[in-house]
């Protein structure tokens, strides 16, 4: 059962906190204490009060919360009482209780962390409303443009768009049929450095494209990609590449249905030496004009940590750039669209404001 925080004012709401590991969604919240009514909405209306337990008194991943940032004390928006701070946070028997001194509008955010490990973090909706809608957000940062790529990381450069991209998330959860969609080897893509280890980027619009001959189709990948042949015109050299990769994800029904999504690219090109075009990996000697990975976790197939990126150079005489479509002409040519398609994020990377996460 799914229960969204909205209660009659002046309630407090019991929630039991249960520890997923270091991937996200990092913690599970219940509100029972047998772990059986997990919440699928982390919405908190200001009206109530909100009491945390450890579910089953687990002693591992403390858990605490603030409005202010990791194991930082709170504003005074927010009254914290009972047992933990925000540097040790609660594990066993202990508890602490959450109210809201003030409107929700005065809370920027509520992140939820492991004070352990600086990578279990999450957020909070905080609402004064019974019915929130998350409808259209924007994130961004902005790193200097010499700083090394592997040097980046999401605590310390590009924190309001990892944020903004968890808050979004939450809204649905995998029940609602969340497909997550990467640029690497373990979803449909090209491996970048699979026959030359040196290679730290491929083509993949324009004549010379490598899916004009064959589509990768690594065992274990849980996606493919292919070419639409029609789109596949131009070279980079002149700024005037493009094409339109087709991804494709089997539907988890097992039946002969897929989900489709179009990722058109138009008058691209234009590069110089140092450039990484179309599908990048990650290069540790390089800075961020080069473009930046911002998905963690290992590859399935290529056996390394998530490192390949799409890095966009349009023309320099026309207007081109990236487009993604969730209908269209397959490469097949049957029509598709997405028919419960909720809502889209996408994360990406420039030189200047390098992160960015739109809703």
């Amino acid at each position: 059962m799914n229960t969204l925080l909205t209660h009659l004012p002046a309630d407090n709401i019991a929630l039991w906190v249960s520890a997923a590991g270091l991937e996200p969604p990092y913690y599970h919240f219940y509100t029972d204490s047998d772990g059986s009514q997990e919440l699928s909405k982390l919405i908190f209306n200001t009206n109530n009060s909100h009491t945390f337990y450890r579910l089953n008194e687990e002693t591992s991943h403390p858990f605490f919360i603030s409005d202010i940032g990791y194991k930082q004390t709170s504003s005074d928006a927010i009254l914290i009482t009972g047992d933990g701070t925000p540097s040790t946070g609660i594990t066993g028997d202990q508890t602490f209780k959450v109210e809201f001194v003030e409107a929700a509008g005065a809370i920027e955010e509520l992140l939820y962390y492991c004070t352990s490990h600086t990578s279990m973090l999450g957020e909070f909706i905080v609402s004064a409303a019974e019915n929130h809608n998350p409808g259209i957000s924007t994130a961004h940062d902005e790193i200097n443009r010499s700083t090394a790529a592997s040097s980046i990381n999401f605590s310390d450069n590009y924190t309001k768009s990892y944020k903004a991209e968890l808050k979004f998330l939450q809204q649905y959860p995998k029940e609602d049929g969340r497909i997550k969609i990467t640029f690497e080897p373990d979803n449909g893509r090209p491996n970048v450095d699979d026959s030359d280890p040196t290679a730290t980027y491929q083509h993949i619009a324009g004549l010379s494209s490598p899916y004009a001959v064959s589509s990768p189709a690594a065992p274990g990948a849980n996606a493919r990609t292919t070419l639409v042949p029609r789109d596949s015109i131009g070279q980079h050299l002149n700024g005037s590449a493009g094409g339109t990769i087709e991804y494709i994800h089997p539907d988890a029904s097992g039946e002969n249905t897929a989900t489709r999504v179009h990722f058109s690219l138009n008058n691209i090109g234009h590069v110089v030496s140092i450039d990484e075009p179309d599908l990048a990996r990650l290069n540790a000697n390089s800075n961020i004009d080069r473009g930046i990975n911002t998905t963690s976790g290992s590859d399935a197939v290529a056996g390394d940590d998530y490192k390949q990126f799409l890095e966009i150079v349009p023309s320099e005489t026309s207007e081109g750039g990236l487009s993604v479509f969730f209908s269209g002409t397959t490469a097949t040519g049957d029509t598709f669209y997405i028919r419960s398609l909720h809502s889209a994020s996408i994360s990406w990377a420039e030189s200047r404001s390098v992160t960015s996460s739109l809703r």
